[in-house]
């Protein structure tokens, strides 16, 4: 029989290790976030969500598109989600989650943005990238900015699992650009870094209801899903709360870019569908 002792000591154990390994590399798993039950409801909810036409509609700044590897074109994206998904923003919003995080950044953090990346087959991946070069202009800084990947599906090599680099988030790689710029599909990308040539990525494969937590400023990448099912991941992006509630500033900075975007691209007025 375990002991309290024992207990609280391997969990301080496991504590650390997670803590260590996060400022070591950038990034930390954090297997079996999700229950098999909670799973389902996710799972139902986002399906359910993807039916809807006027969710997924290429005028709705919710859904963003892919190409896929035959040169087609999906929406794999819908962004944000916890307004129009109760169960993900329980899970979003979970003291057991924002304890888990707060734990890593070593302050408490709050919720910012939230999406859903659906890569049913065919769709491509993502190049190298640091997530924080989306996000210069909110007055968090990037070792101030956590995302948790929490996997809906099995990640592997066949549907296109996240790679990120290890020990390679000390500081942002890429140069200063304008936000419009940056939001461009083709924009914020850091293949180039001479930080990343000698460094080989890690791919990190998931069990359906393990998470992944990973710095703003961890360069990542992910090849296309070649599988015959989709690779389902939520991705919650966290703030350390001593700089406010940022969700509104960002996503009000968000649309306005996708706006702009879309009009330039002769694609007329973007709505947001409830």
């Amino acid at each position: 029989m375990v002991s309290k002792q024992q207990f609280d000591e391997e969990s301080l154990s496991l504590h650390e290790g997670r803590v260590s390994q996060y400022r070591a590399k950038g990034y930390v798993l954090l297997p079996k976030l999700v229950s098999q039950a909670e799973l389902a409801v996710l799972r139902e909810e986002i399906d359910g969500l993807f039916a809807m036409e006027r969710l997924v509609h290429p005028d709705n700044l919710r859904a963003q598109g892919r190409e896929t590897i035959d040169g087609g074109y999906v929406v794999d994206r819908l962004d944000p989600l916890i307004d129009v998904a109760p169960g993900i923003r329980r899970l979003a919003t979970s003291p057991s989650v924002l304890e888990k995080l707060g734990e890593l950044m070593g302050e408490e953090v709050l919720l910012f943005k939230d999406k859903l990346i659906y890569k049913p087959p065919g769709a491509t991946g993502y190049r190298t990238h640091q997530d924080y070069t989306y996000w210069v202009e909110l007055p968090a800084p990037g070792e101030c900015i956590v995302s948790l990947a929490v996997a809906l599906d099995d990640t592997t090599a066949g549907n296109g699992a996240t790679e990120f680099f290890p020990g390679c988030h000390s500081r942002h790689l890429l140069d200063a650009k304008t936000p419009e710029d940056v939001f461009a599909p083709d924009k914020g990308l850091i293949e180039s870094a001479s930080e990343l040539e000698a460094i080989e990525p890690e791919m990190v494969p998931l069990e359906a209801g393990d998470g992944v937590a990973f710095s703003s400023l961890t360069p990542h990448r992910s090849e296309a899903n070649l599988s015959g099912g989709p690779r389902r991941q939520l991705f919650l992006t966290y703030a350390a709360a001593r700089y406010g509630d940022l969700y509104e500033h960002y996503y009000s900075l968000f649309h306005g870019y996708l706006r702009n975007d879309r009009e330039r691209a002769g694609r007329g007025a973007q709505t947001f569908f409830s």
